[in-house]
């Protein structure tokens, strides 16, 4: 199976609109960037998947609104309209209101409120890409913890709507919001298994929650974001609070927290 980076930003995730990404695929050469490397899906399956490198770039919510089209403005609108208010309790006219368009403009493009999730799924999934679509290229296990590290302090700092969003869905226990975590654990378990691959991970450790453990670290801390920047005196969202943030959880990755106990010498007690 191949997983086009393309694809899957713009809604195109394995098994939707699959003739079409068939019929695209045969009609462009493969792209010299390419990258191979194991994929396992979260029941233990393993297939070999390309994630075709793009370079895309999804900085389209950074532009002003009269830059984007109107679906755009309205999907940007319900992503932070979600990440605020939470779906269920966020309507049509809602984000009708916050983008300036009219309810029937939004239905006009997305059809339902469960269209635009979708869509605000997509968008997120391919925002997420940005973090994990590539394999790092680290030569020891603490220089790829680094740079994913620095990759997830980046794709915080540029996207905070889209993790508090993030964190909204899950905690919202419905079906798209377990959909969201599976494909975002494609993503994060892509990484542990690259790394497993290449002879950094340890044999022993659980790679399902290894996965998990880098989806729940980072977005558990934002689900409870107001209180720890009282304790901590800073916001994660602040250059002081990720960077702090960043090291912490690197560390903790890398190195684990507690310390192995002193083997004693032979004929001590």
């Amino acid at each position: 199976m191949i997983v086009s980076m393309e694809s899957c930003a713009l809604g195109g995730w394995p098994g939707r609109n699959s003739a079409t990404d068939m019929s695209a695929r045969k009609a462009r050469p493969m792209a010299a960037s390419k990258r191979r490397f194991v994929v396992s899906d979260i029941v233990g399956r393993s297939s070999f998947r390309t994630i075709r490198s793009y370079n895309l770039q999804y900085d389209r919510m950074a532009r002003a609104p009269s830059d984007l089209t109107s679906a755009a403005r309205i999907r940007n609108a319900a992503l932070q309209a979600f990440a605020a208010q939470g779906v269920a309790g966020t309507s049509i006219r809602d984000v009708a209101k916050a983008a300036a368009v009219s309810p029937g403009l939004v239905q006009h493009h997305f059809r339902s409120k469960a269209g635009l999730r979708r869509a605000v799924d997509d968008f997120v999934v391919g925002r997420a890409i940005e973090v994990f679509g590539d394999p790092v290229r680290g030569t020891s296990p603490g220089e790829d913890a680094r740079q994913l590290g620095a990759r997830i302090a980046e794709f915080i700092r540029r996207n905070p709507a889209v993790f508090a969003y993030i964190g909204r869905s899950l905690l919202e226990g419905d079906a798209p919001g377990g959909a969201l975590l599976e494909r975002l654990l494609v993503l994060a378990r892509a990484q542990v298994d690259q790394l497993a691959a290449e002879k950094l991970l340890r044999p022993d450790i659980d790679r399902d929650w290894a996965a998990l453990h880098v989806i729940l670290i980072n977005i558990g801390a934002f689900l409870i974001e107001p209180t720890l920047r009282r304790h901590l005196g800073a916001s994660l969202l602040s250059a002081e609070g990720l960077a702090r943030m960043e090291r912490a959880t690197t560390a903790l990755f890398l190195k684990g927290i507690y310390r192995p106990p002193r083997r004693k010498r032979p004929g001590r007690r």
